[in-house]
């Protein structure tokens, strides 16, 4: 059995080390004090460390995405930076038309 293993360098190598790990680890860690929170009884507390923790995880792919668009740039890649434009657009669409 032979396995591949994927290398990335450049932006993208170091917003999923810098940022991504440390992020999803923060939120699994919030996860488990907003379930204890809530289980204590103390409900404003549990639903403002969830919320947080929601949003941590709604953030984290936007910061990915971002940093796929710098590597992309570099790169010259113009149909990818095409699109990665395209799905922050999107992305801040959804957001605007949530907050209206």
């Amino acid at each position: 059995m032979t396995s591949v293993h994927e290398t990335r360098s450049g932006v993208q190598a170091w917003v999923q080390v810098h940022l991504g790990r440390p992020g999803y680890l923060m939120a699994f860690a919030g996860l488990c004090v907003g379930t204890l929170l809530y289980f204590s009884g103390s409900r404003a507390a549990s639903s403002g460390v969830l919320a947080v923790v929601f949003g941590l995880l709604v953030a984290l792919p936007v910061v990915n995405v971002f940093g796929i668009l710098i590597e992309e740039v570099r790169r010259r890649d113009w149909p990818f930076v095409v699109a990665a434009i395209a799905v922050i657009g999107l992305i801040a669409y959804g957001v605007f038309d949530r907050i209206n």
